[in-house]
């Protein structure tokens, strides 16, 4: 909805900065989901795995099945990525409630496009993981 009203923004810069934020949002919080709402399988000492939505002989599920690979490090990426959210829709908030210009929007866009490749990496690890960059 967020993204849907920022599209009418006057302001400029506002609509990209709240189109990217509902960009980066919408993968973070799948990933969080999967933690709150999946279901917990131990892999190993390393990871732990949070399945959502995982199909069951008969079941048809409404949302597509999610995965959550959880480590120190991929869960400190994941906050790292919810710091970015949180700067970023506090900065959405003052700029939709004053009249004062939002300024250069360069350094919070970079900080929000952080977050969306945090959370492209982290929702699809698996896929990350055995995709070849080089």
């Amino acid at each position: 909805m967020l993204v849907e009203l920022g599209q009418s923004a006057s302001k400029p810069g506002l609509s990209v900065l709240i189109d990217q934020w509902g960009r980066s949002a919408k993968l973070c919080f799948s990933c969080r989901n999967s933690i709150m709402h999946g279901t917990t399988a131990y892999m190993d000492n390393e990871f732990t795995v949070f399945a959502r939505n995982v199909p069951t002989a008969g079941v048809a599920r409404k949302r597509d099945p999610s995965d959550f690979y959880a480590s120190q490090h991929t869960l400190e990426m994941l906050e790292e990525a919810f710091e970015h959210l949180l700067n970023g829709i506090h900065l959405i908030w003052i700029a939709a409630q004053t009249s004062v210009p939002i300024g250069d929007v360069k350094e919070p866009l970079t900080h929000l496009r952080r977050a969306w490749s945090i959370g492209a990496e982290l929702d699809n690890l698996s896929a990350a993981v055995a995709h070849e960059k080089y």
